[in-house]
């Protein structure tokens, strides 16, 4: 019955954001998401496997699903409010002056960035306190290595979603 309930909520819409950063994607573009959660899975997995004592690799696929539940609930309840502060300052820019369409695209993707950011460095910590808690890490692993490893996985993670978006961008752009 467990197992149930746990595939009927991978099955919600909500878990298909399954990194902070991936709300931010899905705005600008759904196939970028959809490839991205894919993406982001396999490398993590990925790059964790090395860190694992090798008799533990099977618990890595629950792990990084786990992990990644927890960031889509940081990426769907604290970015919306993010977004709503880091845009404040265009918007009120824009009200009080003829502000072109050029300069206002440029302020849109400059704040994007800035919720991206915001995102990465979210996702690095929650995800860090979850992969604390496991017990398999090689013995070298130390708490504040395994924050380095947060920090790098997930940078490549996030560089991965920004090539997504930009050759779905051109994709779109030129077809």
């Amino acid at each position: 019955m467990k197992k149930f309930l746990f595939i009927l909520g991978l099955l919600s819409p909500s878990v298909c954001f399954a990194n902070g950063g991936l709300p931010i994607i899905w705005m600008l573009n759904t196939y970028a998401l959809l490839v991205g959660i894919v993406f982001v899975f396999f490398i993590e997995r990925t790059y964790l496997k090395k860190l694992v004592r090798p008799e533990h690799h099977s618990h890595l696929s629950g792990l990084v699903i786990k992990f990644n539940c927890y960031s889509t609930l940081f990426g769907v309840i604290a970015l919306p409010i993010f977004m709503i502060i880091v845009r404040l300052e265009p918007l009120s820019y824009m009200i009080q002056s003829n502000t072109t369409k050029e300069t206002m695209t440029l302020i849109w993707w400059l704040s994007l960035s800035i919720d991206l950011f915001l995102a990465y460095l979210g996702t690095v910590f929650i995800e860090y306190l979850v992969l604390k808690k496991f017990e398999y890490w090689s013995d070298e692993i130390t708490p504040k290595l395994l924050l380095k490893h947060s920090f790098v996985f997930n940078a490549f993670s996030y560089l991965t979603l920004c090539v997504i978006v930009f050759i779905t961008f051109l994709y779109f752009k030129l077809a």
